[in-house]
C-alpha cells in the first residue's frame, strides 16, 4: 500500500529510514554471530593447555588493541586456545584472543613483530581483572617469528 511519501512494501515497513547501509550492518552482524558460534573448539579438556604452567607455546598473529588504559598486545591464535585446571576458577573456555605481556627484551621483540605470525612461549592463565583485554593472558618468556 503506497504511503504519502511514495514508499511501498516490505522495505518501507521493516526499515524505517530505508537505507541499504542499515540492512548491510544488520546482515553483517548476523553473519558474525553465526560464524562466532561455528568456531571449532578443542574436543575435550584434554586438548586444552594447562593453566599456570611455564613453557606453553602458541602460534598466532600479534596486534595492538587500543583501550582506555593505553595499548595492549593481543595475539590471535591460528586455532582456539583453552585452559585446563584442576579447579574451574583457573580454567578458561576456547578463545581466539590472548592478551600478552613480557619484560623488556621480549616486549621489544613483540613490538617489532606486530602484524606478523609469531611463536610465543610462556605461562598462560585466566584473565582476572578488567585490565586484561582477553579471557586468557600470557606472560611471554620467548617471542620469535613463525
Amino acid at each position: 500500500m503506497p504511503r504519502a511519501d511514495g514508499r511501498t512494501g516490505f522495505w518501507y515497513v521493516n526499515c524505517a529510514v530505508g537505507t541499504a547501509s542499515q540492512l548491510g550492518r544488520v546482515l553483517g552482524m548476523a553473519i558474525a554471530v553465526v560464524l562466532g558460534f561455528a568456531v571449532p573448539g578443542p574436543a575435550s579438556a584434554a586438548d586444552c593447555l594447562p593453566a599456570n604452567t611455564p613453557g606453553q607455546t602458541i602460534v598466532g598473529f600479534i596486534d595492538t588493541l587500543k583501550g582506555i588504559q593505553g595499548k595492549a598486545l593481543i595475539v590471535r591464535p591460528v586455532a582456539p586456545v583453552c585452559l585446563s585446571a584442576p579447579d574451574e576458577k583457573n580454567a578458561a573456555k576456547p578463545s581466539l584472543a590472548i592478551h600478552v605481556y613480557a619484560q623488556d627484551d621480549e616486549l621489544f621483540k613483540m613490538m617489532d613483530l606486530i602484524r606478523t605470525e609469531v611463536r610465543l612461549t610462556g605461562r598462560l592463565f585466566r584473565a582476572d581483572s578488567l585490565a586484561h583485554k582477553a579471557p586468557i593472558v600470557m606472560e611471554v618468556t620467548k617471542a620469535e617469528p613463525n
